[in-house]
């Protein structure tokens, strides 16, 4: 009778945390910390570079924003297809990062809006004596 050649079970490594994934995004989002940390390195690498290359510009680091945001809800597993440990508090750090990055929009577009608005001239406001 032979033997079946079979490997021996591989130890499963630890799964990665769900909240610590969430909270990397959060904070760190924007250079792509999050995804190294999920083992996402391509994504990682392409937001760190916009973020450097191309953060002076605003609007690549609005879309690299909104693609982390977007990664908070959407990303559930790691690289290695190891689901996250945990819910963590993963929706309410979801709404958090979309009134921060809401916020941040409305300041660039006031930044925006306020540089092309000529001034009001001083002669045309009118006073009452």
């Amino acid at each position: 009778m032979s033997e079946a050649n079979t490997m021996p079970p591989s130890p499963s490594l630890p799964s990665k945390s769900r909240l610590v994934y969430v909270l990397l995004a959060f904070f760190l989002g924007t250079l792509g910390i999050h995804n190294f940390y999920a083992g996402y390195i391509a994504r990682g690498l392409a937001q760190l570079a916009i973020t450097l290359f191309l953060g002076w510009l605003y609007l690549p680091l609005l879309f690299v924003a909104i693609w982390v945001l977007a990664e908070i809800f959407f990303v559930n597993r790691d690289a290695d297809g190891q689901p996250f440990e945990g819910s963590g508090c993963a929706v309410i750090v979801g709404v958090i990062a979309i009134v921060v990055i809401s916020v941040f929009a409305a300041r660039i577009w006031q930044h925006w809006y306020m540089e092309k608005t000529p001034a009001t001239p001083p002669s045309a406001v009118s006073s009452t004596p």
